[in-house]
């Protein structure tokens, strides 16, 4: 199992991995901002606003908000959201493994960790969208333990985000440091 992890890890520490997947969730990203603020107006009552609704109130009050119009369109271009995950894990993991292996920072146990927790985002938000499906088709029956659901799936996907973001910027800023102190010498 270590050796299939390790070569995985050393295919996904490339740099072309990281460029491609990093335009492709920048492409896709845009697709679904610009269809989330058409559908919805975006914002707090937009799709994100759903993401974290938690009860059935307020998931009602949002889809109520975007209208039976604005609820077809999310629920018909739901799919592309679909595209999305594997894209953004690749980019996040990519970046992840790429840094922590030129750099070699990290213990191996750690950057496996690390490397793995985009691909459970991933995984949350499959289950989140499966969800949001099921929750508009059902509209204006709303389930209360399907908007919890699918509010913890997302949250927890977030935080799972946010901390990958966090780990590359604290291998980047890291490296900039060293570097930056390793540029002063110091005299006696």
């Amino acid at each position: 199992m270590t050796r299939k992890l390790e070569y995985f890890f050393s295919k996904l520490a490339n740099l072309w991995i990281v460029v491609v997947s990093g335009m492709a969730v920048f492409l896709l990203m845009s697709i679904l901002s610009k269809i989330d603020r058409e559908a919805t107006g975006g914002g707090a009552n937009g799709i994100l606003g759903l993401q974290f609704a938690f009860t059935p109130e307020a998931a009602g009050t949002i889809i109520r908000l975007w209208g039976a119009e604005g609820a077809s369109r999310i629920r018909d271009t739901l799919w592309i959201d679909y595209i999305y995950p594997p894209f953004y894990a690749a980019f996040l993991a990519s970046t992840i493994a790429y840094f922590s292996t030129i750099w070699k920072m990290f213990t191996q146990f750690a950057r496996y960790t690390l490397i793995l927790l985009p691909f459970l985002a991933a995984i949350l938000d499959y289950v989140e969208n499966t969800l949001q499906l099921i929750i508009l088709a059902q509209f204006p029956k709303v389930s209360g333990i399907l908007i919890l659901a699918a509010s913890i799936a997302a949250t927890v996907k977030w935080l799972i985000i946010g901390w990958s973001i966090l780990v590359i910027l604290y291998l980047i800023i890291y490296q900039l440091v060293k570097a930056g102190l390793s540029g002063f010498k110091t005299t006696s």
